[in-house]
């Protein structure tokens, strides 16, 4: 999410770019498959373990640039623009669910709980937990600014000790989208903070491979791949657990691997070109995903198969391409037709 006209990290692009594959995959099977089968319920463990905390972690990578590197002057008005940007990601996606999937009649009383933030539809929370992160990082800007290997072992500690608290006694909405809640779904921004700030460490010290930190991976992902070889279940996603929110580190710490790979060997491909696309509009493709996946699934042109999901995917992506590409010509082009 860095502001236009930064300094990008073409590695943080791809990575979000296959994150952002990820997720449209996950919610097609979930709308349009069956993800109670093995298969397929395996694909969506997977990557609801590994998909939210990427994406802190890359959005940490971008914000160094993007934010962290500049005066708190020039920074503070794009954070609060990407955060008001998320935002109304978030209200736009959740109305359309509420519309078109829950097929709720017309309501103000529901417009006002989302916009306040005192609801949160199926399938766009994670939208409001990018704008909580964008104002805690604003909130603790310099400590950003000065991120390094303690601070960010201190946000893995703070994290790890708030998966802790008694969810249950937590009764506000926005205190839910902070640190949790039984009584809503959210992802709560400081229990996953600890991975936007692993994001602005490693870019900021150009950390890539460090054997040190793939054995602490190593040690932070274990137990939550024993649990789930044993019992073929992820431990509590909602609101997250220890386990679950450490579960994705290593995964997370190979992908990063393959993006600077595929940054350094093949930067002029088109699959990183793709990744690179993708990743640069993350809210945008996630959001436009949402609202076509909405709308097919109010309709009567669906099936609920394995294949009829993986059909659906890849058309979803080869028309979010090309839309990205009209875009992108279209801005360089203004006079074209």
């Amino acid at each position: 999410m860095p502001a236009s006209g930064t300094k990008r990290d073409d590695a943080a692009d791809i990575m979000k770019g296959i994150l952002v594959l990820q997720m449209v995959l996950c919610h097609c099977i979930q709308f349009f498959g069956r993800d109670t089968k093995p298969v397929q319920k395996q694909i969506c463990d997977y990557i609801n373990l590994t998909t939210f905390s990427g994406f802190m972690f890359t959005f940490g990578l971008s914000c160094w640039y993007a934010y962290f590197s500049r005066s708190f002057r020039q920074a503070a008005p794009r954070m609060i623009r990407t955060a008001l940007k998320c935002l109304a990601a978030f209200w736009i996606s959740s109305i359309c669910y509420i519309g078109l999937v829950e097929l709720d009649y017309y309501d103000p009383r529901v417009f006002r709980q989302i916009i306040l933030l005192e609801k949160y539809a199926g399938w766009s929370e994670f939208l409001a937990s990018f704008a909580g992160v964008m104002l805690v990082g604003l909130l603790l800007f310099g400590l950003f600014q000065r991120q390094n290997g303690w601070l960010t072992l201190l946000c893995l500690a703070a994290g790890g000790l708030l998966t802790l608290i008694p969810y249950g006694r937590i009764g506000d909405s926005r205190a839910a989208l902070m640190i949790g809640s039984t009584g809503w779904i959210t992802f709560p921004v400081l229990q996953y903070l600890f991975y936007f700030a692993a994001g602005v460490w490693f870019c900021r010290r150009k950390i890539i491979w460090d054997f040190r930190i793939f054995l602490v991976c190593v040690m932070l992902s274990l137990p939550e791949i024993v649990c789930y070889i044993r019992s073929g279940c992820l431990t509590d996603r909602f609101p997250p657990d220890g386990w679950f929110l450490f579960g994705a580190v290593l995964f997370l710490y190979l992908y990063y691997q393959l993006a600077h790979a595929l940054a350094g060997r093949w930067p002029c491909s088109r699959i990183c070109a793709f990744l690179r696309g993708l990743g640069m509009n993350t809210v945008f493709c996630l959001l436009l995903s949402n609202l076509v996946i909405f709308s097919f699934s109010a309709g009567k042109f669906k099936q609920r198969t394995f294949e009829f999901a993986l059909l659906f995917y890849l058309v979803l992506m080869a028309a979010l391409w090309f839309v990205l590409h009209l875009v992108h010509t279209g801005g360089k082009n203004s006079s074209g037709r």
